[in-house]
């Protein structure tokens, strides 16, 4: 039924207003946050054409002026400080002389601020530490950095660094460009983004889901989903929070009970639920104890604050490891709230819930998130650009928390109701994710409106399909090709804000495969939840490719397919265009001639 499928932030009739109210103000100035040229709104004419590029043209190298570091793979300071800055393709090493001070360092703060758009998020390392490295920088924009000192009674003083322009020695300065080097493995791509939530039933087209092959599912109550599931081979999660607001829901008393009102009533249902799913069969590979607590989770009885919240994650963790000790528990599933925010006490932040584990020794598998986009966050926290700096910044601060084990990283809900459908969105997502390494990911579904086919009550794979449970979405040949590019993943960089790229090597030799999506705007015609006008979709833009794939000068076929900005039907896949292009010192170079706000490409070399 519909409350078993329901999230925790969207249980009673109060908080879907909400979430309307919230998702129609909340995103709007995404297409302007970075001044993206305005423009009237026009579809690509591109047919998937490619333009080779002049193997013949030079690189320009920029000189390091006083200040400013050059650009390049290879990079040095431009003057000796007490920071430093050292860029490569996409990303820059900010490097500093320890901080001497009384209390001593026990952390370091470094933030980072890309020039027109504000903040660009931040790391914490060690007080031992005097080097962080950004990663998922655009090509071309000059950043610059703050360092500081976190002791027990403070900050110290917070140094500036000198600005620093991330580039690719493989694309031109100022030219749009996307750069891949094959040379440059960044670990395995085994598809482990392909994750669900919700999304099937008895009548989903299963030869759709087999294409995607699928990595893991997320989803609840009990039994019935696991059967469902179990033959394409998936690691599961159970949200244990949902098989409570089913067991106890009273709509007389407007929601499920709260666990804090019965601890012994809570732990008992925790642990018989554990031992019965195994008795059954149906256990799965993962227990989440509590789904977005930080959206409300609408429980009758007495309030619910953090402290409660806290207390029922230790209580559902030791109930699930009383009933057995081996099994594997991930959290806490919360929207990506990092740290305390003084405008909202109410909200569970990570770094609260991760100093709770830690103190209470409760030893995760997985620390997971989501990445939905809520509207708490800063404009460039709710972006898919973001998800590498949220990846690198808890990676990076677990040294803080050394009890829980060596978890991995799960985000289990990527993509917002406004974006689900959109194919340019969905590869910003997915290769933010590889690029970052996460362990897993899962696709959000969005119960703001069930009519749509993202709806979480409906069967469609989060949308990727239409209510007819087969028919393929724009965005499901996206997944498709993701679905196929297993291999070395590669360094991959843009120097288009907004516009991804992720690229696999399935040999030494090739083939190559690249993804590349777009994804700044948003308007109605394409999606019926966004609300942004067609004045502040960006005009296509010509994007040069370059890629390197070393060996001898030769010729080798590119096949291109163009999946088109649209969330309506697409029966069939995206025809490929395919012609021949030369490989010149090891690095092949071609041009898409308009390449469209909301639109995808999959590429294929050799």
């Amino acid at each position: 039924m519909l409350l078993a499928l329901l999230r925790g932030r969207l249980r009673i009739p109060a908080l879907w207003v909400l979430i309307v109210l919230v998702l129609g103000a909340g995103v709007v100035g995404w297409a302007t946050q970075r001044g993206g040229a305005a423009s009237t709104h026009a579809a690509s004419g591109a047919t998937g054409v490619l333009v080779p590029e002049d193997p013949s043209s030079s690189l320009p190298v920029i000189a390091g002026a006083p200040g400013t570091v050059a650009a390049g793979t290879t990079t040095s300071t431009a003057r000796p400080g007490p920071v430093r800055v050292a860029s490569g393709p996409g990303t820059v090493t900010v490097s500093w002389d320890a901080v001497q001070s009384r209390p001593a360092v026990q952390s370091y703060r470094v933030r980072a601020t890309e020039d027109g758009s504000g903040d660009h998020g931040a790391l914490i390392v060690c007080g031992t530490c005097t080097s962080a490295t950004f990663r998922g920088l655009t090509n071309g924009k000059r950043y610059t950095f703050a360092v500081a000192g976190q002791t027990t009674s403070g900050s110290t003083a917070a140094l500036q660094s000198p600005a620093a322009v991330p580039s690719s020695a493989l694309c031109p300065i100022g030219q749009p460009c996307v750069a891949v080097d094959a040379t440059q493995a960044e670990g395995t791509a085994a598809g482990r983004m392909q994750g669900f939530l919700h999304g099937i039933d008895g009548y989903t087209n299963r030869a759709r889901v087999a294409a995607l092959q699928p990595t893991s599912w997320r989803g609840s109550p009990g039994k019935n989903w696991h059967a469902l599931v179990e033959p394409y081979g998936v690691e599961t999660t159970e949200v244990l929070s949902d098989d409570w607001r089913v067991a106890t829901i009273d709509k007389d008393k407007g929601g499920p009970a709260a666990p804090w009102d019965d601890w012994n009533a809570y732990r008992s249902f925790v642990t018989d639920l554990v031992r019965q799913a195994e008795s059954e069969g149906w256990a799965p590979t993962y227990w989440e104890i509590i789904n977005e607590p930080d959206a409300g989770l609408g429980y009758h009885g007495s309030p619910q604050t953090n402290d409660e919240v806290l207390q029922t994650y230790l209580n559902g963790y030791q109930a699930i490891k009383e009933a057995d000790p081996n099994a594997k528990v991930i959290g806490p599933s919360t929207l990506f709230t990092v740290e305390h925010l003084a405008n909202h006490p109410e909200l569970l932040d990570l770094t609260t819930f991760l100093d709770f584990a830690n103190a209470h020794n409760m030893r995760l598998d997985a620390i997971s998130w989501h990445e939905t986009g809520p509207d708490h966050l800063s404009t460039f926290d709710r972006l898919p650009d973001s998800i590498v700096n949220h990846v690198d910044r808890i990676r990076n601060e677990l040294f803080r928390w050394p009890n829980i084990g060596k978890p991995q990283i799960f985000v289990n809900e990527y993509g917002n109701g406004r974006t689900l459908g959109v194919p340019g969105w969905k590869v910003g997502y997915l290769a933010a994710e590889e690029n970052a390494g996460v362990d897993a990911a899962d696709v959000s579904c969005w119960p703001l409106d069930n009519d749509d086919p993202a709806g979480c009550a409906n069967p469609t794979l989060g949308g990727l399909l239409e209510k007819d449970d087969s028919t393929p979405r724009a965005a499901y040949w996206v997944h498709k090709a993701y679905a196929d590019m297993r291999g070395t993943r590669l360094d991959a960089s843009s120097s288009v804000p907004f516009l991804s790229a992720f690229g696999v090597a399935q040999g030494g030799g090739g083939p190559w495969e690249v993804l590349l999506g777009r994804h700044q705007s948003c308007t109605s015609p394409v999606n019926s939840l966004c609300q942004e006008p067609a004045s502040a979709v960006p005009a296509p833009l010509p994007l040069a490719v370059a890629i390197r794939v070393g060996g001898p000068d030769r010729t080798v076929t590119v096949a291109i397919e163009r999946i088109p900005d649209d969330s309506g039907p697409m029966p069939d896949a995206p025809p490929p265009s395919s012609q021949q292009v030369v490989v010149r010192g090891g690095v092949v170079r071609f041009s898409i001639p308009a390449f469209a706000d909301g639109e995808a490409y999959a590429l294929r070399l050799g």
